[in-house]
């Protein structure tokens, strides 16, 4: 009696389990008509096309994926812009030329520059321990980190150096690369640390290092103490 009263519950359950099969069925089948369907017409379409037609549709959408004039000439700028840099800053790296002849001033490449530096024990973009040295005041650490840092290989008060003299630069023009003129107060001196090639000084090549994540908060701070205070 049991077994016979449960029969018409699992038709039920079987009835409701196959009816999203054969909607789902019903819908996959729609599609692949519709698809089929639409093939089709584009096929009957593109098939009447003579060859010269077919030929001519072929250009249209080969022209407009073309790059324009204005486009090529603007790449073959960049790409002669480009040549010309690269090879102002090898000049400038990477030979030997005269900066001041009577004054025998010479400029020697970088890499000989760096080797120079190394050789008189003063390590390049190094960070250094300020431990033990709690008596000194922001600009000595900053006088320090200035050399120890290799900063004064380019920036020295020296006729023809890589970068721009750092003396009486504090709160005065500076003209830059791109004609602005802007005051070269601590945001300045703290963003050309940071990230030199944001506001190149006009006649220098960018050929600084980046410093930030190179050197402390703290040793920020004492190099900017330091730069302004070669103002004073």
């Amino acid at each position: 009696m049991s077994e016979h009263e449960h029969q018409p519950n699992d038709f039920q359950d079987r009835e409701i389990r196959l009816k999203p099969l054969g909607i789902f069925l019903a819908a996959t089948l729609v599609l692949t008509v519709l698809a089929v369907a639409g093939m089709k017409v584009l096929f009957d379409r593109y098939a009447g096309m003579s060859t010269e037609q077919a030929a001519e549709l072929v250009d249209r959408v080969m022209a407009s994926n073309r790059p324009t004039n204005a486009v090529v000439e603007g790449v073959g700028e960049a790409a002669v812009a480009m040549a010309h840099m690269k090879a102002e800053v090898d000049a400038a790296l990477n030979h030997y030329r005269w900066v001041d002849a009577e004054a025998g001033i010479v400029q020697i490449p970088i890499e000989r520059a760096m080797e120079r530096v190394a050789e008189k024990g003063l390590p390049v973009r190094r960070a250094v321990d300020t431990s033990g040295r709690e008596s000194e005041t922001p600009v000595q650490a900053g006088e320090r980190y200035f050399t120890e840092l290799g900063c004064i290989a380019c920036h020295g008060a020296v006729s023809g150096a890589l970068g721009p003299s750092l003396v009486g630069v504090y709160n005065h023009e500076v003209k830059l690369a791109d004609g602005a003129t802007i005051i070269a107060d601590e945001a300045y001196l703290r963003e050309s640390i940071l990230n030199p090639t944001a506001s190149m000084v006009e006649g220098y090549l960018p050929v600084m290092p980046a410093f930030a994540g190179v050197v402390t908060d703290a040793q920020l701070d004492a190099l900017v103490a330091y730069i302004k205070s070669l103002a004073e």
